[in-house]
């Protein structure tokens, strides 16, 4: 069974989205030397390894990550430890298609869950040097918009009129689609996937960067570039 909305709405700035998801990373960054340090993090914005290189041929990238690799935040502590029994956070197959007019992006998780706060978070750079931040609220019950695009660092918020979600349940797919007029329609893109899980008292908090295993840095780590169809 396939479920799609559409959101139009401009989404306010809001503390909890913040909280759960880049405020989330940035605390877990610090908390452990496992993580990627920040300057690491900002490495993954702008350098692309010969075997991303060679994946960037196409406009549709398929990547499978590690299973077993969730991280777990805590809050008041500040502190970190792996998570290998929560299958709900653990991406194990990401998709970034970069159509001719059209962003796609998937994220396909071990079982999927909608309870809590349930976050798919997309970071996307562009020939301008733009970096944005696409949010997908899958929980049960949204803390606001369910599709949101904002620009990254500054906080703006991007309207979007035609973004689209969409769960997989099936397979245990969270989907999002975007218009390229959104992010100025780039001729190629760069994309970061992840999700992030927190419970309603926000204590805690899980994540998965789909190109990282155990690690979650300031930044999410980016593919490679996807030139548009």
């Amino acid at each position: 069974m396939t479920t799609t909305q559409n959101d139009n709405r401009p989404r306010p700035r809001f503390a909890l989205s913040m909280v759960a998801t880049s405020a989330l990373l940035v605390a877990g960054a610090a908390a452990a030397p496992a993580l990627m340090t920040s300057a690491n993090a900002a490495a993954s914005l702008s350098t692309t390894s010969s075997h991303q290189r060679a994946a960037a041929d196409g406009h549709r990238v398929v990547h499978r990550d590690a299973r077993r690799d969730v991280l777990r935040f805590e809050f008041p502590s500040e502190t970190s430890r792996p998570a290998p029994r929560d299958r709900a956070t653990d991406i194990v197959r990401t998709v970034v298609d970069h159509r001719p007019h059209r962003l796609v992006v998937q994220s396909r998780v071990r079982e999927l869950s909608r309870s809590g706060y349930r976050l798919m978070v997309a970071e996307i750079l562009t020939p301008q040097g733009k970096p944005y931040e696409l949010v997908v609220d899958f929980s049960t019950k949204p803390i606001d918009s369910r599709i949101s695009l904002r620009r990254s660092g500054s906080g703006q918020d991007v309207t979007c009129p035609g973004a689209t979600w969409s769960l997989n349940r099936s397979v245990n797919r969270v989907d999002a689609s975007i218009p390229s007029s959104c992010l100025g329609d780039p001729g190629w893109v760069r994309v970061g996937l992840g999700v992030v899980t927190s419970p309603r008292f926000l204590e805690r908090s899980w994540a998965d960067d789909s190109r990282t295993r155990g690690q979650v840095g300031e930044h999410l780590r980016l593919g490679p570039r996807q030139p548009r169809a």
